[in-house]
């Protein structure tokens, strides 16, 4: 780094970790190593980790320290809660961000994102390709295949999802119906207006929502380069053995994102395309959890489920269920409710079918154009 004293830090990164002592020397390497033209500090929060993290981090403070800044929490207080104190602290105009476990692999990714800001002043924020290193044991990460649609055969985010169109710039209802950009790559014009809800915390989606609600109403923009490594090490309680698992235990969590971002949308930063945009994933969210849960748990647990998300499936799905809902009834709550929502694979109904392809279509087209 060109370190220049008397000019003040422009960039903040953000570095979360836990339980990363054979990936944090990498992922540090990789950010103090960063070429840049003006000066930028590096925020390492610890989880209170029970391996030789903290040792490591020790380490980089000391040899860095007007760069590198370590916060060790004395409990393990989650993924969310250890970025919002570390964001809390940052008072940068950009803050980027690169886990405990993942590494950045251009030298001068962050003066490339800076200029690019710089250049584009209207733009709230601008992201770039990541690789996917599937280290999990004999590489069977469930999603790998939704990556893999690439020349050369690595596996990438976006760009290796059919799903991603590649365009220069794009809006938040581009952005919501799956998510594309990898927090490696994140790199945004802080808004320091905006605080970090409670309702992020704790659901272990925190950069999706954090990126919403940065991004709001403006645009962000793509560099069409890998600059970054993300680690599926199949290390974390963020795992899954399959999509049904992972839909039947992420998506409460994903609905609570989902509703507190429609609130956000309808009260705090308002716009109508936005919330419509995050009401269709929200029915997508709700239809996931109830077809992973029926797919991977006991019957009694569905019904639970069922009975638990009975006011957001009548609200939500427009689908009036049995008063009580018990291991009973539940075979023809569950005919009820394939006749009436597109449940997952779709194809339960041709009114099914054609809601869940009206959906898929509005979203196709937003996202291209």
């Amino acid at each position: 780094m060109k370190n220049q004293l008397d000019q003040q830090p422009q960039v903040t990164v953000i570095c979360i970790t836990y339980n990363h002592e054979n990936y944090i020397e990498q992922a540090l390497q990789s950010i103090v190593s960063q070429q840049t033209s003006f000066p930028f500090v590096v925020f390492v929060g610890d989880d209170c980790s029970t391996d030789n993290t903290r040792e490591i981090i020790d380490e980089f403070a000391q040899r860095f320290p007007n760069q590198v800044f370590a916060f060790y929490r004395e409990t393990n207080v989650g993924g969310g809660k250890n970025w919002q104190d570390l964001l809390s602290k940052a008072r940068t105009p950009y803050v980027a961000f690169c886990d405990g476990d993942d590494f950045w692999t251009d030298p001068n990714k962050l003066q490339k994102q800076f200029d690019y800001l710089e250049a584009h002043t209207k733009l709230r924020a601008c992201f770039h390709d990541v690789e996917i290193h599937d280290e999990s044991v004999g590489g069977t990460w469930f999603q790998r295949k939704d990556f893999s649609h690439t020349k050369d055969g690595k596996l990438r985010w976006p760009s290796g999802n059919i799903r991603f169109f590649k365009k220069k710039t794009y809006r938040l209802v581009n952005y919501i119906p799956f998510g594309f950009v990898h927090t490696s790559s994140m790199f945004i014009r802080w808004d320091y207006t905006i605080g970090f809800p409670d309702w992020i915390r704790g659901h272990g989606f925190s950069d999706y929502p954090m990126w919403c609600i940065q991004v709001n109403t403006g645009k962000f923009g793509y560099l069409d380069e890998v600059m970054s490594i993300y680690r599926r090490t199949g290390s974390t309680d963020f795992d899954f053995v399959s999509r049904y698992d992972f839909w039947a235990k992420s998506k409460t969590g994903s609905i609570e994102i989902d509703e507190g971002l429609i609130n956000f949308f309808t009260v705090t930063k308002p716009a109508r395309r936005i919330v419509k945009a995050l009401q269709t994933r929200e029915r997508d969210d709700l239809a996931k959890l109830i077809k992973g849960t029926q797919e991977t748990e006991s019957p009694e647990k569905l019904a639970d489920i069922l009975e638990s998300q009975k006011s957001r499936i009548n609200s939500v799905l427009r689908v009036s269920l049995p008063t009580t809902i018990t291991v009973s009834n539940i075979k023809p709550t569950m005919s009820l409710l394939a006749k009436k929502l597109p449940l997952p694979p779709y194809n339960a109904s041709i009114g099914a079918r054609i809601k869940r392809l009206k959906d898929v279509a509005v979203t196709a087209f937003r996202t291209y154009w």
